[in-house]
């Protein structure tokens, strides 16, 4: 089964969500999402980040 942009899924969990560096208001950041299917499951690995560190890292696991 392909996952199709814009269907709907059901957020099923955060894994190995790491903050690493402190975020002020009004503060420009980048996210970065690339995704991979395994079965009924889809996991999109994600990367935040300001003009020069990545901020928060981790993964969301997602469910048809």
């Amino acid at each position: 089964m392909h996952w199709q942009k814009g269907e709907q899924v059901l957020l099923h969990a955060l894994k190995r969500v790491r903050f690493t560096h402190l975020v002020r208001p009004g503060e420009a950041l980048s996210l970065n999402i690339s995704g991979e299917e395994a079965d009924e499951e889809i996991l999109f690995s994600f990367k935040v980040s300001n003009k020069e560190n990545i901020v928060c890292s981790g993964a969301i696991v997602v469910k048809r």
